[in-house]
């Protein structure tokens, strides 16, 4: 009884991870997406501050999601690792491996 209320409650936190995940991602890609179309029109207008403006809130967005992600993936993988250590199995090291491979 006790690991069906963990389980469910470990089920919960991870559907809760991804929709906050898939939130901030939406955001980051329609922040970024409105930085490029303001790089964009200023060159077409000349404008160089607008060019400038844009490109570092371009940077801003790509840090803030690349911070996000990373700790997306550890939160992720904590979360699997109980969930393996609950059902009993062992979880594979090849994710880990590729991660650290930075082909994450």
């Amino acid at each position: 009884m006790i690991d069906l209320e963990r389980q469910q409650t470990l089920l919960k936190k991870y559907e809760a991870l991804v929709s906050e995940w898939n939130t901030i991602s939406l955001v980051c890609s329609v922040a970024f997406s409105a930085c490029f179309i303001g790089v964009v029109l200023g060159l077409i207008f000349y404008n160089t501050s607008a060019i400038a403006i844009s490109i570092v809130v371009m940077f801003v967005f790509g840090g803030f999601e690349y911070k996000s992600r990373k700790e997306y993936v550890e939160i992720k993988e904590d979360l699997e690792e109980e969930m393996f250590k609950l059902a009993g199995m062992k979880k594979a090291r090849t994710k880990e491996l590729i991660r650290k491979g930075l082909w994450w």
